[in-house]
This record gives C-alpha cells, sequence and structure tokens, in this order.
C-alpha cells in the first residue's frame, strides 16, 4: 500500500517537472528568437523547430517502415494487414509533418534593415516594406502572445510575433532629423 502510494506521488513529480521544463524552454525560446550570424538585424525561427523535425522524421519513418513490414508479412491476419496501412499512412504524415517543420524554419524570417522590414513568411514571398511607406504597426494581444502588424501605403501587410522585430534601425531612421514617421499604437 506505502509503496504504490510512493510510487504514484513519484509518477506525479516526475510528471509535472516533465511539464513544467517544456513550458519553461518553451517560454525562453519563444521569447528569445534566434538571430542570424551574418546578418544580425535578421530574426529566425528558433532551433528546436529542427529538434522537433528530427523527432517527426524517426517517428513517422520508423511507423510507416513497421506498417509496411505488417503489411508484407504473410502470416499476418486481415486485421494486421489493415493496421499495417494504417501505420504506414500514418507515419507518412508525420514525417510529411516533420519535413514541413523544418522547411518553415529554414524559410520564415523577420529583417530588420536600415531602411525597410523585410519578411518572409511560410507560404508567402517576401514581403520589403520601406520605413517611409509604413502608414500603421498595430500590436494586437492575443492570448498570451503580442503580435505586431506592419502595415504599407501600397496595402502590403505582414504579422509576427513581437520578439521576432529588432526596433533599433527603425528607431534610429524615425529619429534622424527631418523625419517623419508612422505612429506606433
Amino acid at each position: 500500500m506505502t509503496s504504490d502510494l510512493l510510487a504514484t506521488l513519484l509518477r506525479l513529480l516526475l510528471s509535472l517537472l516533465v511539464t513544467l521544463g517544456i513550458v519553461g524552454i518553451t517560454a525562453h525560446m519563444v521569447r528569445r528568437p534566434r538571430i542570424h550570424r551574418r546578418h544580425p538585424g535578421r530574426r529566425l525561427l528558433p532551433r528546436w523547430l529542427t529538434v522537433l523535425a528530427i523527432v517527426f522524421l524517426l517517428l513517422g519513418g520508423f511507423l510507416a517502415v513497421g506498417g509496411t513490414v505488417l503489411l508484407q508479412d504473410p502470416a499476418a491476419s486481415a486485421e494486421d494487414r489493415s493496421d499495417g496501412l494504417g501505420m504506414t499512412l500514418a507515419g507518412t504524415g508525420i514525417v510529411l509533418g516533420g519535413l514541413f517543420f523544418q522547411w518553415m524554419r529554414m524559410v520564415v524570417f523577420l529583417e530588420s534593415r536600415d531602411d525597410a522590414f523585410v519578411h518572409r513568411g511560410v507560404l508567402r514571398p517576401t514581403t520589403v516594406i520601406p520605413y517611409c511607406d509604413i502608414t500603421a504597426i498595430d500590436t494586437v494581444h492575443e492570448k498570451s502572445a503580442v503580435r505586431v502588424k506592419v502595415t504599407s501605403r501600397h496595402g502590403t501587410s505582414f504579422t509576427a510575433a513581437q520578439a521576432m522585430f529588432d526596433w533599433e534601425p527603425f528607431t534610429r531612421w524615425r529619429d534622424r532629423p527631418g523625419a517623419g514617421a508612422p505612429s506606433a499604437r
């Protein structure tokens, strides 16, 4: 009886520590985006997406291979063969998800240049908005995330997490003598 209670408490403590660790690491990585080495004004998605992509690729690959082996097994029953087909399809989907995470990490960035913001999203082309064309900078609070939307006078806009922005070049441009700048809301 005592050993069962102790085992349950240890499981709960371990679960709590793992959960707090995941929350802490994720919060740290989201608040501090990765800075490009050669372009200090460029902010990239965090490296943990690559780790997540590798985990998805490995798990999905093992699942797909296991399903394929089960499909090819001559001693497998009809029920096992349908499980093998499901495993193969699920594994393929998980592998595609891992590839998407890695592609997303390689593609998405936000760069603050001396004269413009440059943003490339997941499924959008690269957007360049010169500071002189900015008509609005809106801050949106969604749950615990703060997102910033930059809109140009031509109607183009992009939205990114506030932590992705390097405001120093924009502030230098805005505070230069004779500058007219948009108001940040």
